[in-house]
């Protein structure tokens, strides 16, 4: 009598490191599309697919949050742009919804708060440069993991560079 044996072996698959952000993006949309949240569902998807589209999500590549972030905070950017030349009560909804997956952004005073202690004011005075001087915050906000308004840092730099 002869039988079949089929040997099964362990396939040894790379696994992709997937960012909890991601995860939460993915487990969300799917949630909005059971509830069918039409607005929640349509700017996840297309956070989704800028992740595809840059790459992120693939076996060969891994995710990380702070990846994820800089898309949710460009789309924020691009809707705010979008509704100052025409409001949108659809765009306003879909900021809200952004914002509730990246950090909160300091105000300028907050900012202000952080950057007039006197390690901050004496690293922005050691450089020659505003630019150095916007590198020397980023990173120390960064190590913070406090994310950074350009703009806003970089008029609170010149402040105290002036004074």
């Amino acid at each position: 009598m002869v039988t079949n044996m089929f040997i099964i072996l362990p396939l040894q698959l790379e696994r992709v490191k997937m960012s909890s952000l991601f995860e939460l993006l993915k487990s969300d949309l799917k949630q909005a599309i059971l509830k069918q949240d039409s607005t929640k569902k349509n700017i996840l998807r297309v956070v989704l697919a800028e992740c595809g589209r840059l790459g992120l999500g693939l076996s060969n590549s891994n995710v990380h949050d702070a990846d994820i972030q800089k898309i949710i905070m460009k789309s924020i950017q691009n809707n705010l742009e979008v509704m100052s030349i025409a409001p949108s009560e659809e765009l306003e909804k879909e900021n809200e919804i952004l914002k509730s997956y990246v950090p909160k952004i300091p105000t300028q005073q907050e900012y202000k708060d952080l950057l007039n202690t006197e390690e901050v004011r004496n690293l922005i005075l050691a450089e020659f440069s505003e630019g150095l001087a916007m590198k020397q915050v980023a990173s120390y906000l960064k190590s913070k993991d406090i994310p950074m308004d350009g703009k806003i840092v970089k008029s609170i730099i010149a402040e105290i560079r002036n004074q």
